[in-house]
């Protein structure tokens, strides 16, 4: 027997993608649309939401140069080098600060490191997109990158566009449009 006072968690399938995409989801199992600039993370109700993917497991090589894997949140060069290699190690995630977790060591005679709650640092290139853009690099304390993004015709009309051609090309979806409501991209099935 259950109480009216009982809350409901996950009233919906939208929700709960929601909030394992805060947590971050592996590139392989998310539906990851690139724009002309940004990254987007495509919900069960057909949202784009603006993400970032970092390396959440990093080969002890890679690891040693580094130290930490870098934040990408635009569709630059070097996201490509590491997502064509494997996706699997890879995260999406729609972020609300700038604090990840990350593991060091794949294999059987690497000894995994586990790193939680890091900040990482952004992605050069990244950054030389989104200043060639916007002129200057600002993230607030809420990680609020894509803010200036409705604020400007000129990306929004080109991000529109190549999303339809990304959505058009990936035969996983139907042919959609792309509308603009509550300060996302909406994908709406053509009838």
């Amino acid at each position: 027997m259950s109480s009216g006072s009982e809350k409901i968690v996950f009233p919906n399938l939208e929700d709960f993608f929601l909030e394992k995409a805060r947590d971050g989801v592996i590139v392989k199992y998310a539906d990851i649309i690139f724009g002309k600039y940004f990254i987007y993370i495509l919900t069960p109700q057909n949202i784009l939401y603006p993400c970032v993917i970092y390396n959440y497991t990093m080969q002890p090589k890679a690891y040693s140069k580094y130290n930490k894997p870098f934040i990408h949140f635009c569709n630059c060069s070097e996201l490509w080098s590491i997502y064509n290699v494997d996706s699997t190690l890879l995260k999406a995630k729609i972020p609300t600060c700038n604090l990840f977790y990350f593991q060091v060591g794949v294999g059987r005679n690497n000894t995994n490191k586990l790193f939680y709650d890091v900040e990482l640092p952004f992605c050069p290139k990244c950054v030389d997109i989104y200043e060639r853009l916007f002129l200057k690099f600002h993230i607030n304390e809420h990680f609020e990158l894509w803010n200036i993004l409705f604020a400007t015709k000129k990306v929004i009309k080109l991000e529109k566009i190549a999303i339809e051609d990304a959505i058009n090309l990936d035969s996983k979806f139907l042919a959609m449009d792309v509308e603009i409501c509550d300060g996302y991209f909406h994908l709406k099935r053509r009838s």
